[in-house]
């Protein structure tokens, strides 16, 4: 004599796979995110840094921080991306009036970027204002060249994806004084104290700029986000 399932054991069974799924897909889907942000980092560092040396050869100069505002250098550095669009005039603009690398006036707004500790809105005219590029795989460059300060920060992911935090999705590297291109906390660079600049536990404005570098140097980094 067969038996099979009774339609309450079959509701029942279901259940369980229901709440097991429930319990179990966010993690899933954290751990699927983080990955892909730490190859998305990866990328873009490869592909600033061969942007950088070839930029350096056809110059035949080494790249250095601005004295003052320097639009020269994102109008240049532009040339070697295949980008979708150089946002003089986007939502992915500054929301103060400037200029861009076009020297057009721009007006547009900045998404709100967040600390490491999500805890700050990072404020944008700071740390990169002086040039926007988006990319074909959607992500999203930021440049600051201003008064000896040379900072290419990447939304990895595309400002349209969150989290939109610095140190998860959101990095910044460093065109050293000597032209060293390093991810900003390594040494030799302007922000190196990670117990500030890269902790859940610091409420500094800065908070989350000097985790590139131990993004790309600690294997466990991201596993911190699953």
């Amino acid at each position: 004599m067969h038996r099979g399932f009774t339609l309450a054991e079959v509701l029942i069974t279901l259940g369980v796979i229901g709440v097991v799924a429930a319990m179990t897909l966010p993690t899933v889907i954290n751990n699927s995110k983080s990955k892909e942000n730490e190859a998305l980092l990866k990328k873009a560092y490869s592909t600033l840094s061969q942007a950088l040396t070839a930029m350096e050869y056809d110059m035949g100069t080494t790249i250095t921080p601005p004295s003052d505002n320097d639009y020269t250098f994102v109008a240049n550095f532009k040339n070697y991306f295949r980008l979708y669009a150089s946002c003089n005039s986007s939502n992915c603009i500054s929301s103060e009036s400037g200029v861009d690398e076009d020297g057009n006036s721009f007006w547009g707004k900045y998404p709100d970027y967040r600390t490491f500790d999500k805890n700050n809105v990072i404020t944008s005219n700071q740390f990169f204002d002086n040039g926007t590029m988006v990319f074909s795989d959607s992500m999203l460059l930021m440049i600051e060249a201003h008064q000896r300060r040379l900072y290419l920060t990447v939304d990895v992911n595309g400002v349209n994806h969150k989290p939109n935090v610095w140190g998860q999705d959101l990095f910044t590297f460093q065109i050293t004084k000597t032209g060293k291109f390093l991810p900003m906390g390594a040494e030799g660079t302007d922000y190196t104290d990670t117990n500030q600049y890269c902790s859940m536990k610091s409420s500094h404005k800065s908070n989350g700029i000097a985790c590139t570098y131990k993004a790309l140097t600690d294997p466990n980094y991201f596993k911190q986000f699953r």
